[in-house]
């Protein structure tokens, strides 16, 4: 069974930000100014985290604070490979989908690169779709919450 947490003190939000790494194992080197987006998100992201017999499978981060355009943000979204497709990613983000509304929002928006055709498939199953682009390398997707 897939507990779905929030990572509320630092040594959750340090075990969720692991398996981001695990994960994504050049993640350092692609992210400019690593250290302070790492310490950004950790302490302003809401980090939510699927728990199967104890054990982190997948994180998800995000923002739901911007009154202004109520966009929600997902800035990671890591499933362990081992653990994917038993619908953990969908029930992350699902929750993320749930709080934001519960904060006000009316949006759900993230970036993807562009190369990324399997992260692509389950955002659209999900009923992202494609916003605009971002970069040469990625793009915005969006849904209506």
């Amino acid at each position: 069974m897939i507990r779905v947490l929030t990572a509320e003190d630092n040594s959750q939000k340090e075990a969720a930000w692991s398996l981001f790494e695990e994960v994504y194992p050049d993640f350092e080197s692609r992210v400019p100014f690593y250290s302070e987006y790492k310490e950004k998100v950790l302490s302003k992201a809401l980090i939510l985290y699927g728990e199967v017999d104890g054990s982190i499978k997948g994180v998800i981060a995000f923002y739901c604070n911007d009154s202004g355009s109520r966009t929600a943000y997902i800035t990671q979204i890591a499933v362990k490979e081992t653990s994917r497709r038993l619908g953990i990613g969908g029930i992350l983000l699902g929750k993320c989908e749930e709080i934001s509304l519960q904060k006000g929002m009316r949006y759900l928006r993230l970036e993807v690169r562009n190369d990324n055709a399997n992260a692509i498939r389950f955002y659209q199953g999900h009923s992202l779709q494609f916003e605009k682009k971002a970069s040469e390398k990625s793009m915005y997707m969006i849904k209506s919450l």
